[in-house]
């Protein structure tokens, strides 16, 4: 099961430098409804496209299905765990421009080592702190084109 989440945009939510960037498209792979829901409301209103699978299986569908620049995967899935999710994504490493990121409740270095073997590029540990997430959104998102200084002309 799956879920898309779409806000209307709120002006005072969206900077400049936001605005200028496009939309990542991201999914979120939890089995906690009220952790996924959390995590996609707020990416969305940060102005995202995203969609929230509740299951390994449901997972591995919709990266097929939709390609998301940026996998969220929490690695205790139902059916199917995010460790063997993105191991069988792993073949397409070559070509695979997703980014994925590890979310779980655990630190310690064990889990920190089986999340890189997996095949995981980051790892951020439950809950996310806003702030941690943003540094993370940024790091994918191209940076917007500088502005061009205004000229003025001054009438002698």
């Amino acid at each position: 099961m799956t879920n898309r989440h779409r806000l209307a945009k709120h002006p005072q939510a969206e900077t400049p430098a936001a605005a200028a960037r496009r939309p990542l498209r991201i999914l979120v792979a939890d089995g906690h409804a009220a952790a996924a829901d959390s995590l996609a409301l707020l990416l969305t209103v940060l102005g995202h496209e995203v969609e929230v699978a509740r299951t390994g299986p449901a997972a591995l569908d919709a990266f097929h299905a939709r390609r998301p620049d940026l996998l969220l995967s929490d690695i205790v899935l139902p059916k199917l765990d995010g460790l063997d999710l993105v191991s069988r994504l792993g073949g397409q490493r070559p070509r695979l421009a997703t980014v994925l990121v590890a979310l779980t409740g655990l630190s310690d270095p064990a889990i920190r080592r089986r999340v890189r073997r997996a095949g995981y590029h980051h790892h951020l540990v439950k809950p996310v702190a806003p702030d941690a997430l943003q540094v993370l959104l940024d790091s994918i998102l191209p940076s917007p084109p500088a502005e061009a200084p205004t000229r003025l002309a001054v009438a002698g």
